[in-house]
């Protein structure tokens, strides 16, 4: 049985989640892989929900022109390692950050102590090689991406992931950036803590005219 001041913590979600929903979640590990302007709002939003541990993978460093949409760092932070300013969260949350500054192919050789990977890049590659570490731990992966004014979001379990024409534009703005994160976030969420989610369907939310929401499966 959880303390007075934990549950007042979560007091907003465990109406949500459901008592054996928090539990699942306070045991759940993550594999976060990108530390960059996606990574830094699902770890904002999933380390608030008190998952056991995030593995936040990244070799890369702050530069001045992440920083408008990147949650995590601010100028001071300019040339330091991404991953590493990421345990900024335990200070306000139940979950341990763990930075690990190396490429997901190395992460993956040395880790499967993990529920869940979150895939947070840019990179067609690391993309491919999550999706392959995905089928051999026999996990989910959550897809993300953001190109101009549409977002991406899939949680893939018994699909392959299919390289699609996103992120053609090459620029991004920070609200497109927090709103792709939080849909994969929901995803993780529901599936993490025991609640329905629909495996392989692809959101394409599209703002570039007007919205428009699209669904494949």
């Amino acid at each position: 049985m959880q303390n007075n001041f934990y549950l007042e913590y979560f007091k907003r979600q465990i109406p949500i989640v459901g008592e054996e929903g928090q539990q699942k979640l306070s045991s759940k590990k993550v594999a976060l892989i990108g530390a960059g302007g996606l990574g830094g709002f699902y770890a904002f939003g999933l380390s608030g929900c008190g998952l056991e541990e995030i593995y936040v993978v990244d070799f890369d460093t702050v530069s001045l022109s992440n920083i408008h949409r990147q949650v995590m760092f601010d100028f001071n932070d300019i040339d330091k390692h991404k991953a590493d300013e990421f345990k900024k969260l335990e200070k306000r949350t139940y979950t341990t950050i763990s930075p690990k500054i190396m490429s997901a192919d190395d992460f993956f050789a040395t880790h499967d102590d993990i529920d869940l990977i979150i895939d947070a890049t840019d990179n067609m590659n690391a993309r491919m090689s999550i999706s392959k570490a995905a089928k051999n731990l026999n996990i989910p992966f959550v897809y993300t991406s953001v190109d101009g004014f549409t977002a991406q979001a899939c949680i893939y379990k018994n699909k392959d992931f299919r390289p699609n024409n996103a992120n053609t534009i090459q620029g991004q703005v920070a609200p497109m950036v927090m709103l792709s994160a939080s849909v994969g976030a929901v995803l993780s969420i529901r599936y993490l803590s025991g609640l329905d989610v629909e495996f392989d369907k692809l959101y394409h939310i599209d703002f570039h005219k007007s919205f428009n929401l699209f669904s494949f499966i």
